[in-house]
């Protein structure tokens, strides 16, 4: 419309004072009738009649709007309450096969103590050591039926707020993608019923069965950072708007990377350590205690231990089984006092004759 202005101003029409005004309100229909009725390109019935539309996405220099309004959602303890061994056990538990379903569950109450461990100091190494365990044989279909089972489980523990505010988020045209360090078979039906993508660790697959083997890097941490820059279109890599927009939803440290990386980043029931973070960076604190599963007193902060039981309940509840088994049978193994004294009568016995 300005060159349409100046054009007719070159060719001898009327002059009209031009002001400055606002480049966002060029995309106003109030504003855009009005600069044209000053210019005496509308006047009377045609300025109430003409109707102008705002342009349907606005192009900045560096890519489409289209890639800075997308959403990414990490999963365990974000999406719903409970971890990777919430996933595993749901997911072992619906294998068709009897004899790999209890050989698998064995595995899993064998090594739980020893990943949870594990995942307190480096969590890639846990995740790469449980996904090897569950995945291992099984074939692509087992794994695919299971995954709806695992879908179930979290969504019977999900959170509504977190849910809502996804659906929200599809409802206003953006796109959504879970961000996760889980595998992708056992959360693709999830994605499927939630109408999302995933961006999640890879599994290796020979002869249409899962060998157990990662494919590059579990994503967490810094890797789960790479995968959101490495998911961009190469036209928006390096323009520094590429994330201008975007939304990102974590739970924990691991997820601190690719939360820097967002424009607007939310926090689901963060320990203490994370809540710092957050509150320094002006990251959002929402969904801090989310309805049916924080405490009932809002502002009271979550300590380091309850968050730590919270998050690793499954692994703790498994370990003190097996801690609790571990010592009935070390009591039952040992001999008692007077067991000990008949064994030493009939050697000394033997010794006589």
């Amino acid at each position: 419309e300005l060159s349409r202005i100046r054009g007719g101003q070159a060719s001898g029409m009327a002059a009209s004072p031009i002001r400055w005004i606002p480049p966002h309100s060029l995309f106003n229909h109030n504003s855009r009738c009005k600069i044209l009725s000053s210019a005496g390109l509308l006047s009377g019935s045609a300025l109430s009649r003409r109707r102008l539309s705002a342009p349907t996405s606005l192009h900045l220099r560096g890519g489409s709007q289209e890639h800075r309004g997308n959403c990414y959602y990490d999963v365990d303890g974000t999406l719903y309450h409970g971890t990777m061994g919430h996933c595993a056990w749901w997911f072992v538990g619906a294998l068709p096969h009897p004899r790999q379903r209890a050989i698998k569950r064995f595995q899993i109450c064998l090594t739980i103590p020893f990943i949870g461990i594990l995942a307190l100091f480096d969590e890639a190494k846990a995740a790469r050591l449980l996904a090897g365990i569950i995945l291992r044989g099984v074939t692509q279909q087992d794994a695919s039926l299971a995954s709806k089972i695992v879908a179930s489980g979290i969504m019977s523990r999900a959170y509504p707020q977190v849910l809502e505010h996804l659906r929200a988020q599809q409802g206003a045209g953006r796109k959504v993608f879970l961000l996760s360090g889980n595998v992708e078979p056992m959360i693709e039906s999830l994605a499927h019923d939630l109408g999302c993508s995933v961006i999640a660790t890879r599994m290796e697959i020979k002869n249409g069965r899962y060998t157990g083997n990662v494919l590059g890097d579990v994503c967490v941490l810094e890797r789960k950072r790479q995968k959101l820059l490495e998911h961009l279109p190469s036209n928006l890599k390096g323009s520094g708007l590429t994330l201008r927009g975007t939304t990102g939803v974590g739970n924990s440290m691991y997820d601190v990377p690719f939360l820097e990386e967002v424009s607007e980043a939310y926090v689901v029931r963060p320990g203490s350590r994370l809540r710092k973070i957050a509150e320094r960076r002006g990251w959002k604190l929402d969904f801090a205690r989310v309805k049916g599963v924080g405490a009932e007193d809002g502002k009271k902060k979550s300590g380091s231990f309850r968050s730590f039981f919270s998050r690793y309940s499954f692994e703790l509840g498994v370990s003190i089984f097996w801690g609790a088994a571990c010592g009935l049978l070390g009591i039952t193994a040992t001999p008692s006092a007077s067991t000990a004294v008949g064994v030493n009568t009939v050697k000394q016995q033997t010794e006589t004759n």
